[in-house]
């Protein structure tokens, strides 16, 4: 699967996309305080974003995801817990 990362990080309301290059399909993305925290937390490395080779992008890519996959479990755990 190939994706694609689209960070707009100078923006008034920054936020980062992930998104299925083949389908445009979106996989992910951090907006508002769940990029703050992302950022915060080393989830997201802003000097990551700007190379352009392919190991560290799919390191990215995987970082990503799994943060992604991360929140979605805190958010379940949440509704579960109360």
């Amino acid at each position: 699967m190939s994706f694609s990362i689209n960070a707009w990080l100078d923006r008034i309301d920054p936020f980062i996309e992930l998104r299925n290059s083949k389908t445009g399909e979106l996989m992910a993305q951090f907006a508002g305080e769940q990029l703050k925290r992302c950022l915060e937390q080393g989830d997201i490395c802003v000097a990551e974003l700007s190379r352009a080779d392919p190991a560290t992008q799919q390191e990215l890519v995987r970082c990503l995801l799994l943060a992604r996959c991360s929140q979605s479990l805190q958010a379940q755990l949440m509704q579960t817990a109360y």
